[in-house]
């Protein structure tokens, strides 16, 4: 049964991502940072036993923690000023999402107060920095980002645990990186689950569209969960004949 959810969700990402059209310098590789290292082993949405006991697989990461807690769909942009295929998605995601105080949460909403008051922004983008400096970083975030603290080990330990990181920085993380830079990771802001690893590619087809898109996969996710959910219930409440 697991098998046919995941299956399910894989159709019903192939059903919401249009052909892709890029120019071909958009595909154009560079020698120090290949697009691509793996094939994508497909947009999931893990529903596991640790999410429904209460314990979130990202909890581990308090700098997430209001991301999370006041968004509904989490960003996390791994890039840096150095390399030249981050620039053109900096400036994609600033475009479209840059000012716009009622679709991003700010850092400055991030301050203690009672997120549910106030109800769930629809977007937060988190940068997770691969530049030489603190002060390299601090210059190329763009408004409305948040990010992971330079000198933070959470810095470190969520391009472990996405496996993602500049070709620089393979020698020291010590990890077969699954992801380069840049990756934009989409996440569910109420369970944590991965809704796309292609973000990048959602911002080069779909410009300020692709929030649209995201939380659109969001609820069709949710709701073949739900329906998974309710068969096993179903299942185990039906009497087995012997």
């Amino acid at each position: 049964a697991a098998l046919l959810l995941i299956a399910g969700l894989l159709g019903v990402s192939h059903i919401f991502r249009r052909r892709r059209h890029h120019h071909h310098a958009q595909h154009q590789h560079h020698a120090h940072e290949p697009r691509r290292i793996h094939p994508l082993d497909g947009e999931r949405h893990l529903h596991n036993a640790d999410a429904a006991m209460g314990e979130l697989p990202l909890a581990k990461f308090p700098s997430l923690t209001n991301a999370f807690a006041k968004s509904e769909i989490v960003a996390l942009y791994f890039a840096a000023s150095w390399c030249p295929m981050s620039t053109p998605i900096t400036e994609a995601l600033d475009e479209a999402f840059s000012g716009k105080r009622n679709t991003l949460l700010y850092p400055d909403a991030m301050e203690a107060h009672d997120a549910a008051a106030e109800g769930r922004k629809p977007l937060s983008i988190v940068y997770v920095s691969s530049d030489g400096s603190e002060e390299e970083m601090t210059d190329y975030i763009r408004g409305g980002w948040q990010s992971v603290a330079y000198g933070s080990t959470e810095r470190t330990e969520l391009k472990k645990h996405f496996r993602v990181c500049a070709k620089r920085e393979l020698a020291e993380l010590g990890f077969e990186r699954k992801f380069e830079i840049p990756t934009l990771m989409v996440l569910d802001g109420h369970t944590h689950g991965i809704i796309s690893t292609n973000g990048v590619d959602d911002i080069r087809e779909y410009g300020d569209k692709a929030l649209t898109h995201w939380l659109g996969m969001q609820s069709l996710i949710r709701g073949l969960e739900d329906k998974y959910e309710g068969e096993a219930l179903k299942n185990q409440a039906e009497p087995r004949i012997v």
